[in-house]
């Protein structure tokens, strides 16, 4: 069978909320769905789990894309904002240090490219990220770091950035996930179930 199915293939397959088998190494355009990329952020912790409390992936896409909105941006750079870690649905997130400084975070952050590139390509969006959701995302990390990680020394990647004024409550992951399709909706104008 093709990937993309609700049976099981042989390969790098897995099963994703929606019931189907993608290969996150090889995801296809047709293989993406706005529901499974939610309910799988919504349920992902960001820092490996680290937060003094559970904080969703999904909760900070919304949190970024809010960033972009206020700041005038278009629809579609919100889009891509809230859409930004949605590779992260299939692959899961890898710390930003190791990401960034081993030989494991350069085979990660190719397989994350190219499934980024798949997302993207679904939704008609470019694959090269608007450098104002790089500046959302240091905003969102130096906000992070203040509101919901232990300890308070200072990460040299944003020690020049001013977290938000607003404190972070975190969500439950159902509502992470609710408000990450409202907002994607709401961006896009597709009707519930669209593909």
């Amino acid at each position: 069978m093709d990937v993309g199915t609700s049976a099981p293939i042989e390969g790098c397959t897995i099963l994703v909320a929606s019931g189907r088998y993608v290969n996150p190494m090889a995801l296809r355009p047709d293989d993406v769905r706005i529901e499974d990329i939610a309910h799988a952020l919504g349920n992902q912790c960001r820092y490996s789990g680290h937060t003094r409390e559970f904080y969703s992936v999904a909760e900070h896409s919304v949190r970024l894309a809010g960033i972009l909105e206020e700041a005038g941006e278009s629809w579609w750079v919100v889009l891509c904002g809230l859409l930004h870690d949605a590779a992260e649905a299939y692959l899961v997130d890898l710390p930003r240090p190791l990401k960034r400084d081993s030989a494991l975070g350069e085979a990660y952050i190719a397989a994350e490219e190219r499934c980024l590139r798949a997302v993207m390509s679904h939704f008609g969006l470019s694959p090269t990220e608007p450098p104002c959701v790089r500046a959302a995302d240091l905003t969102m990390l130096a906000t992070e770091r203040r509101d919901l990680m232990p300890g308070d020394d200072v990460w040299a990647v944003i020690a020049d950035v001013a977290p938000l004024e607003e404190t972070i409550e975190p969500w439950e992951p159902r509502d992470a996930r609710e408000t990450f399709l409202f907002e994607f909706h709401r961006f896009t104008g597709y009707i519930e179930g669209a593909q």
